[in-house]
């Protein structure tokens, strides 16, 4: 029997050659972020747009055609419990869709407007008009810190795209800048601490910190072969984004991806506050 470096394993010296008996078992080696992981068809006539986690590890999504918002597992199994799926009955386009406390905060591009619904009966109960600050409303995600709304503008009157800062009760508070790309989906990730942020016009998904600074970036769903992103959502160590025109849920790893520090000092929730505990069923 003879050790061989070159071949790194130790191997048997027999009639017509050798013969290999054990090789040494190396370190697992972290997956890039932004590989492929995960993702599935969407298996309707319906095109998927708007993404949201939910603290189960679900998803909600809305849908262009019939305009719905309809609560899916994170391997493409639809979940049929009241209220989903459900037709939000004063939205003529459901972009995104943003889950807190009890209601449903549903961004209408067509009406200038966001639209707010009870979670447990998807009944309407008001919108708050957004045409003054917002050029076009697509992405919408949390900001905890403030107990604010954070609605993505990708301004197409050439200026670069902005989030916009809203209350919880429609009161506009302040733009931020976000870069000069098409931004569309959003949403923010307590692990890392970090907002998710799709641009269309160069299919990129972008990690930005707090101050909403670019960490890093990934190639999205066209470099992959697909069509162009929309929505997107983060569950445990996977970010998932909405391909409407490949009718597909695509999904990322991200489990190696920058995290930042300061959220468990800003985010006194549990889940808001990085605690991996409600993705536990959930998977990687």
């Amino acid at each position: 029997m003879i050790h061989s470096p070159s071949l790194k394993g130790w191997f048997r010296v027999v009639a017509g050659g050798l013969v290999a008996l054990s090789f040494p078992v190396g370190p697992t080696l972290a997956v890039e972020p932004g590989t492929p992981s995960g993702g599935f068809p969407w298996n309707s006539s319906e095109l998927p747009v708007g993404l949201e986690a939910l603290p189960d590890g679900t998803l909600l999504v809305t849908e262009y055609v019939t305009d719905s918002i309809v609560h899916m597992t994170m391997t493409g199994q639809e979940i049929l419990d009241a209220p989903f799926p459900c037709t939000p009955s004063d939205t003529v386009n459901p972009e995104s869709v943003l889950r807190l406390d009890d209601l449903l905060y549903v961004t209408d591009p067509e009406q200038g407007q966001l639209d707010v619904y009870d979670a447990v009966t998807c009944t309407y109960q008001e919108s708050f008009d957004l045409s003054t600050n917002v050029v076009v409303a697509t992405g919408i995600t949390y900001q905890e810190s403030t107990d604010h709304l954070l609605i993505v503008d990708p301004d197409f009157t050439g200026r670069p795209s902005k989030f916009r800062e809203y209350t919880r009760q429609g009161t506009f508070v302040a733009s931020h800048t976000i870069g000069s790309d098409f931004g569309r989906g959003v949403t923010f990730d307590a692990t890392r601490c970090s907002y998710w942020l799709y641009t269309a016009n160069n299919d990129r998904v972008t990690q930005l910190d707090m101050s909403f600074n670019s960490i890093s970036f990934f190639r999205g769903p066209i470099f992959w072969g697909f069509q162009g992103g929309a929505g997107v959502a983060v569950v445990g160590g996977r970010l998932f984004v909405a391909s409407p025109g490949s009718h597909r849920v695509m999904g990322f790893d991200i489990a190696e991806a920058v995290v930042q520090e300061g959220c468990n000092q800003i985010f006194g929730d549990g889940f808001e506050s990085g605690d991996l505990s409600a993705w536990s069923a959930a998977g990687p």
